[in-house]
C-alpha cells in the first residue's frame, strides 16, 4: 500500500483553493461597481456640458446643488436649478429635471475652486440653499473637479471629472 496523495486528489484540492480565492477577490473588487463609477463620471461630465449650453441658450444662470440622499448620508445627489427673479427654481427640461443620484457603492468627492465641498442633507430652509457649481449665460462656470470611485476596499481605480472656467468637462481614470 502506497502512502501520499494521488494526482487527482491534489488537483481537486488545488481547484477548490483557486475557486475560493476567486470568489473572495470578486467580492472585494466588483467590476459592476467600477463600471457604475465610470458611468457616473461620464454622466456628470455630460450633464455639466449640457447645463452650460442650456444656460447660454436660455440666458439664465444655472446652478448645480449637491446634497446627501434622504435614504443614505453617503449617497450623493445632484440637482440642477435655474435662477430667476424669484430665486432658484426647478427646471422643466426633460434631461435636467429630476435629481441625479450617484449609484449605491459609489462615492463622489467634489472640489470647487480648490475647496472641498462636503456632502450634507438638503437644508430645511431651501430658500438659502446655494449651488455648489454655477453656470452662467456667458459660457463660464465655476471651475472644479469631482472624483467618483467604488467604495469597496478592493477597488484600485476611480474616475476624475475636471472642468475649467469655460466648461469642457473631461473624464480621466485615476489610481486610488
Amino acid at each position: 500500500m502506497q502512502r501520499g496523495f494521488s494526482l487527482i486528489e491534489i488537483l481537486v484540492a488545488l481547484f477548490v483553493i483557486v475557486m475560493l480565492t476567486s470568489l473572495v477577490t470578486l467580492n472585494l473588487s466588483s467590476p459592476e461597481r467600477d463600471r457604475m463609477a465610470e458611468d457616473s463620471a461620464h454622466t456628470i461630465a455630460s450633464l455639466l456640458d449640457y447645463a452650460l449650453e442650456e444656460a447660454q441658450y436660455s440666458g439664465y444662470e444655472y446652478g448645480v446643488f449637491l446634497s446627501a440622499s434622504e435614504q443614505d448620508d453617503l449617497t450623493a445627489k445632484l440637482t440642477f436649478k435655474r435662477f430667476e427673479r424669484s430665486g432658484w427654481v426647478s427646471l422643466s427640461d426633460s434631461i435636467l429635471t429630476g435629481p441625479i443620484e450617484i449609484a449605491d457603492g459609489v462615492s463622489l468627492e467634489l472640489w470647487v475652486e480648490g475647496e472641498r465641498i462636503d456632502l450634507v442633507p438638503i437644508p430645511q430652509d431651501v430658500a438659502n440653499w446655494r449651488p455648489s457649481i454655477r453656470l452662467w449665460p456667458s459660457g463660464e462656470m465655476t471651475a472644479g473637479r469631482a472624483v467618483i470611485s467604488d467604495t469597496s476596499e478592493g477597488s484600485l481605480q476611480g474616475w476624475e471629472v475636471d472642468w475649467t472656467l469655460f466648461g469642457g468637462a473631461t473624464v480621466t481614470p485615476v489610481d486610488r
